[in-house]
């Protein structure tokens, strides 16, 4: 799920300026043929409800961080879009995680696909969630769009469905009341849900990511991963990772004593491992549990340097 995140300036501002409303973001004029056959052009009406204060193409202006990965360039368009997740387990382990961080959660929507990145009001934990377009059942993007809902609101939705039941996503900002579209519906197609939720007004703006060199990359196994935190937490809520070429360790110490755990480079818990020299890092146990009892996930790849 990780991806690179690069700036990109919007080259195009004075046309979209021309033929988009600077108030809210919509097309000036919509063409349309007449009952006598001519073709004429209508100004657009300003919805003024749940409208975002700040359009994607002013965010971009500003010179906000734009998740790209094999976006050539920036495609003028409205914000509209259409996505199928064919997993609604898998999307609501990634809203219940998103609930641990924020209540209003901001997604963005592109050619290279779903993301949303924030972190916590301490600045402690980060969490960058990227769905690419080969991940979706249906993927209909062409331009970069954005949406915030309140995540509880999401949550509900997705609680009214059913595990192996799929999830469609949309938003038509040429709809009187701006929304976006949830549908949760069987595989089969025979019983279909749809709620729209308003959009909320928020700031525009994206968590850039950090471009780092880490030095140790390890994949591990998440039961073995999940069972070390529990041997380190009976006596430290931190653990200390120490990844050398040939394995990790992982350390913890308190009033109460110490404890020791380490892996081999060969064990079956460890997947994947390389460590250029030698690289320790320090976490919080409780903040590492609370991800992972949302997420659930089978691997869990760690990346740090000293």
């Amino acid at each position: 799920m990780s991806s690179i995140i690069q700036l990109q300036k919007l080259k195009e501002l004075a046309e979209y300026k021309k033929n988009y409303c600077e108030k809210c973001g919509k097309r000036k004029y919509y063409a349309f043929t007449d009952d006598t056959g001519q073709e004429q052009q209508s100004e657009h009406v300003h919805s003024s409800v749940f409208r975002t204060k700040v359009d994607t193409r002013d965010a971009l202006e500003l010179g906000l961080f734009q998740a790209v990965e094999d976006i050539p360039s920036y495609q003028a368009g409205p914000r509209t879009f259409t996505l199928s997740l064919p997993s609604l387990d898998l999307f609501q382990r990634i809203v219940d995680t998103i609930a641990l961080l924020t209540e209003e959660a901001q997604f963005w929507v592109g050619p290279s696909g779903l993301r949303f990145t924030s972190m916590d009001m301490s600045h402690i934990m980060l969490l960058d969630v990227h769905i690419p377009p080969e991940k979706c059942e249906k993927f209909d993007v062409s331009a970069l769009a954005h949406f915030t809902v309140r995540i509880e609101d999401v949550k509900t939705i997705l609680a009214r469905g059913n595990r192996n039941e799929a999830v469609h996503i949309s938003m038509n900002e040429f709809e009187e009341e701006e929304k976006v579209f949830f549908q949760v519906f069987s595989k089969g197609g025979y019983r279909k849900k749809e709620y729209g939720l308003h959009l909320i007004e928020t700031a525009t703006s994206q968590c850039p990511l950090p471009k780092l060199d880490y030095d140790a990359t390890t994949l591990f196994d998440a039961k073995a991963f999940r069972e070390i935190l529990e041997d380190v937490e009976v006596v430290s809520d931190q653990v200390t990772i120490h990844a050398l070429p040939d394995g990790v360790s992982f350390f913890g110490k308190s009033d109460i004593g110490k404890v020791h755990t380490r892996i081999d480079k060969i064990s079956a818990d460890i997947l994947e491992h390389t460590c250029r020299g030698e690289s320790k890092t320090t976490y919080n146990i409780d903040h590492i549990k609370s991800f992972l009892a949302k997420l659930k996930p089978e691997v869990i790849s760690t990346h740090f340097s000293t």
